[in-house]
């Protein structure tokens, strides 16, 4: 974990989380083509171990982003939400396994995760953090700016 947040820090949160995902991509899509392996418990146990680390890498990016992007005033409150949705989309993630694997045979359960994570990976692109930082700024500074109106006039 503490390797994961210095290589954030150190090369920018949304890089490092695009790599992640090109790995977890790459990771994924080498195991479903890999049938032939699936039996040796080196490669299986290799591939959890690797699979786990890399999501949790993307967790730690994911966490970092979501505390950079809070409104100082309801940081907790924004955060925690920013908790659930992540939680709520790693348990919508789990369900769809059952139905995917009613459907498609393991290789192709395998490949939805990685085109799942495709889509994550376009999607992280269009986060602008920077940008999102002066608009919290410019909200900062339009509130200050107003006069307090008291509660009981």
């Amino acid at each position: 974990m503490l390797v994961g947040g210095l290589l954030l820090e150190r090369f920018g949160k949304t890089r490092m989380i695009s790599i992640y995902l090109i790995l977890l991509i790459i990771l994924t899509t080498i195991m479903a083509f890999s049938k032939s392996l699936w039996h040796s418990p080196f490669f299986t146990t290799g591939y959890i171990a690797l699979f786990n680390l890399l999501f949790v890498f993307i967790a730690i990016g994911l966490f970092a982003t979501g505390m950079q992007c809070c409104w100082k005033r309801i940081s907790a409150l924004q955060f925690t939400l920013y908790m659930a949705i992540y939680n709520l989309g790693q348990t919508a993630g789990s369900a769809l396994m059952g139905p995917l694997r009613n459907r498609l045979n393991w290789e192709y359960t395998i490949l939805s995760f990685s085109a799942m994570a495709g889509i994550a990976l376009i999607l992280i692109q269009f986060v602008r953090i920077k940008k999102h930082l002066q608009q919290l700024e410019r909200l900062d500074n339009h509130i200050s700016n107003k006069p307090l109106k008291a509660k009981y006039d």
